[in-house]
């Protein structure tokens, strides 16, 4: 009697087909095991796996780039508005010191 286990069950556990269900000999060499189709399914598959895990990783490594470039873009833009926000203290500061000066001239 043929026996096959399944795999997402306990080792233990064995399922038994009666001998008409069983592969016998001429059925193994007309199975789809020795198809070349299937082969190729299979390899095509695992190509298509490999293609995905690529791809995947070729993402990954572009948003790592992009991150990087945005921080970099970012800090630029923040020294950028610092030494915006030093000239308008700057600027301010000349502009009260010019206005306490006429006002003193008035005075």
């Amino acid at each position: 009697m043929a026996y096959f286990q399944r795999e997402n069950e306990q080792n233990d556990h064995v399922q038994y087909l009666p001998e008409d269900e069983a592969l016998q000999d001429e059925d193994w060499e007309n199975s789809e095991y020795l198809d070349d189709e299937a082969w190729e399914d299979d390899l095509e598959a695992e190509d298509r796996e490999e293609r995905r895990a690529r791809r995947r990783d070729q993402m990954r490594v572009a948003a790592g780039v992009s991150d990087f470039f945005g921080v970099i873009l970012g800090t630029v833009c923040i020294l950028v508005l610092i030494a915006l926000l030093v000239s308008l203290l700057n600027w301010l500061h000349a502009d009260i010191a010019q206005n306490f000066a006429l006002w003193q001239n008035k005075l």
